[in-house]
């Protein structure tokens, strides 16, 4: 956000984004279907990946309102909406490693 045309700054701060969205995107599932029951187990994944795609829309329509109501002067356009993208990444990549050991790995390690 205040790169001044330094294009790694850039590519640093996707980097950073991306380790926590890829990282929620493949452990939560698999932490999901490890701690459900099983009667209950597809429904959880399923509910975790309609609020993913749920988050995604929600992205479209907060791109789609800073292009409606942020003039196209602003460099406000573009903050905004990368802002929030950062801000949720960033507090989910560092939730995660408070996460606790799932039931099943602590009564297989007994």
């Amino acid at each position: 956000m205040t790169n001044n045309g330094r294009l790694g700054q850039v590519y640093a701060g996707r980097f950073i984004a991306d380790i926590g969205i890829g990282e929620t995107a493949v452990i939560a599932p698999v932490y999901i279907s490890e701690i459900a029951p099983k009667s209950i187990r597809g429904l959880c994944t399923y509910v975790f990946a309609a609020n993913v795609y749920l988050g995604i829309m929600l992205a479209y329509f907060t791109i789609y309102g800073a292009s409606l109501h942020i003039s196209t002067l602003s460099n406000s356009q573009w903050l905004v909406p990368t802002s929030l993208h950062l801000i949720f990444a960033g507090l989910i990549f560092i939730l995660s490693w408070l996460q606790l050991e799932s039931p099943r790995l602590l009564i297989k390690l007994g």
